[in-house]
């Protein structure tokens, strides 16, 4: 029995981490220096582009996966300071 207690997150330098999931439709937010991860709240801007991708391709979409890349506030600073 699946629980979705929590879900993989891919990080930088082939590497995998988990996040607990909350309730809700959330996403994943990675940061590529440091690895640090949160989630974020999904929306219907990617339900109307799995639409438009069925639509495209005739592929029927079951499920997606959606994770972000980037710098953390942190790491942005680090930068800075450089």
């Amino acid at each position: 029995m699946e629980q979705d207690l929590a879900y993989r997150v891919d990080r930088p330098h082939d590497c995998q981490g988990y996040l607990f999931a909350s309730p809700g439709h959330r996403h994943a937010l990675v940061c590529q220096a440091c690895g640090a991860a949160i989630e974020f709240y999904g929306s219907n801007d990617v339900d109307e582009l799995i639409d438009a991708i069925e639509k495209e391709t005739g592929y029927q979409v079951s499920d997606h996966v959606l994770q972000l890349m980037g710098l953390c506030p942190v790491c942005q600073q680090r930068q800075g300071e450089r």
